[in-house]
């Protein structure tokens, strides 16, 4: 099963990655995965782990933060969400 807060990482991930100009290949060797596995993930049918996370957040110089939803929303993002975070 998907959850939302994966595809919303998944498309802060994907923005940093747009903006830095960079290719799903690139991605992938910086992660040590194949092409396809950052195809998938961005279609979302797979996901980062946290060990990927904190790669890309070294990779772009970033804080590993954000990645992830703003935490002042943070109560408005999970009742917004239900079950399916």
């Amino acid at each position: 099963m998907r959850y939302r807060i994966d595809q919303l990482i998944t498309s802060m991930v994907k923005k940093k990655r747009l903006a830095s100009k960079l290719t799903q290949a690139e991605i992938a060797r910086a992660l040590n995965v194949s092409s396809s596995f950052v195809r998938q993930v961005e279609t979302n049918r797979k996901h980062y782990s946290h060990r990927h996370l904190f790669v890309l957040s070294l990779y772009f110089k970033c804080n590993i933060n954000e990645f992830f939803p703003n935490l002042n929303n943070i109560n408005d993002f999970i009742s917004s969400q239900g079950n399916q975070i």
